[in-house]
Order: structure tokens, then C-alpha cells, then sequence
């Protein structure tokens, strides 16, 4: 069944891509649930669950190790047959009107080989614009091992999106993303943090309000 707009996920918010995506806007299986939004819906270009391969995609070459950071699947960005300078963009619609402006966002990156690389910005006004989070120059790009991202950020918007774009080299290995949160942070919490540490060596505490 096509959806029509999504819905702006309360918080705290967290997405391990474990279930079965949904279909949305005439594509099938094409986002994990109705906070989510994929454009382009059924190229190789569009985000899929890792293992959902035969959805839209040329083949299955490119795939990563392990599969994801935790539990069986993540989502998977197809950069070993995208075309070079091809990007795709995975939109999370949050709803970040209750509690403190001040957010955080964490997830897990994993990019084995190549000059693809995934980018993030922000839109507090529903999507009519957005504005580039700012990275250091190779926190996205080649990550031979899965590791965890934080970032920091203030919201207080209804219609907040976190976009996820990420550009293809048509190389060798394909970007993988896996345990998404956002949560509400108390506002005497540290100020924004940006970080990237493997998996399992660096643990991120963030409380709720």
C-alpha cells in the first residue's frame, strides 16, 4: 500500500533496520517504516535492507562484512554498481518539538574501500530547506570496520529531517548504516561532540529528558 506523508517519529528514536521494509509510493520494501523516506525509490542508487538485493537492484556484488553492526541487517547504499558522482538519499522525519532542543543523533558507519562517502544535513522546516552538517572531511568516507558516529544538534521543530545522502564511486564495496538513535540530552549536558570509533571500543551514554 503507497503511503502518503510520512509520519515525524516521536523520540527517543532508534532503527536497527531488523524488520522487513514497507512499501511506500509505489515501491516495494523501499523504507523501514513511514518515518523514512528513499529517493530514488528502485535504481541501484536506492537505499535497500542488505539483504533485500533482488529490489530494484543490477546484483548483490559489493557487499560488506560483518553484514551489520548488530543484530542480522542494516541499510545498505548499492555504490559497487551506482554510477560514479550517483547519489542516493535516505530522509528521517522526526518529531523534536518535545523535551530540550538539545538532540543527538548516533549510528554506525561501515565503508570498506573507495573514494563514495556519505554525507548528512538537517531541515527544521519539513524539508524546504536544508543545512550541511558539518563533518570533519574523512569521518564518512572509508571505514574498514563498522564504527559509531555522534553528533549533537538543537531542534525543537515538529518537522525535523536528518538526510543521509550518500554519493557512489562505482567501486568495489558498498556504505552500510546500522543502529540509528536520536535522543532528547539534558541542556547542561557537554557541548556537541563529533566523533567516529569502532564499534564496541567506545560507548555513547545519552540521557532522555
Amino acid at each position: 500500500v503507497a503511503m502518503s506523508a510520512p509520519t515525524y517519529a516521536t523520540l527517543p528514536f532508534m532503527e536497527s533496520f531488523e524488520n522487513t521494509w514497507v512499501d511506500a509510493c509505489a515501491g516495494t520494501r523501499v523504507v523501514p517504516n513511514n518515518s523514512w523516506r528513499n529517493n530514488p525509490l528502485t535504481s541501484d542508487s536506492s537505499w535497500r535492507r542488505n539483504d533485500d538485493v533482488n529490489n530494484g537492484w543490477t546484483n548483490s556484488l559489493g557487499a560488506y562484512t560483518p553484514a551489520s553492526s548488530a543484530g542480522s541487517f542494516s541499510a545498505r547504499f548499492h555504490s559497487y554498481e551506482t554510477g560514479s558522482g550517483r547519489s542516493g538519499r535516505f530522509d528521517l522525519h522526526l518529531n523534536c518539538s518535545a523535551g530540550s532542543s538539545d538532540k543527538r543523533l548516533t549510528f554506525d558507519y561501515i565503508n570498506t574501500s573507495g573514494t563514495d562517502f556519505l554525507e548528512l544535513s538537517l531541515s527544521t522546516d519539513g524539508g524546504a530547506t536544508f543545512s550541511p552538517i558539518n563533518l570533519s572531511n574523512d569521518t564518512l568516507r572509508v571505514r574498514t570496520v563498522w564504527s559509531q558516529k555522534s553528533w549533537s544538534f538543537n531542534s525543537s521543530s515538529a518537522t525535523t529531517i536528518i538526510r543521509f545522502r550518500a554519493q557512489s564511486d562505482y567501486g568495489t564495496t558498498d556504505i552500510g548504516l546500522d543502529n540509528i538513535a536520536v535522543v532528547t540530552i539534558p541542556a547542561n549536558d557537554a557541548a556537541a561532540t563529533n566523533f567516529v570509533a569502532p564499534v564496541g571500543a567506545l560507548q555513547v551514554t545519552s540521557s532522555g529528558t
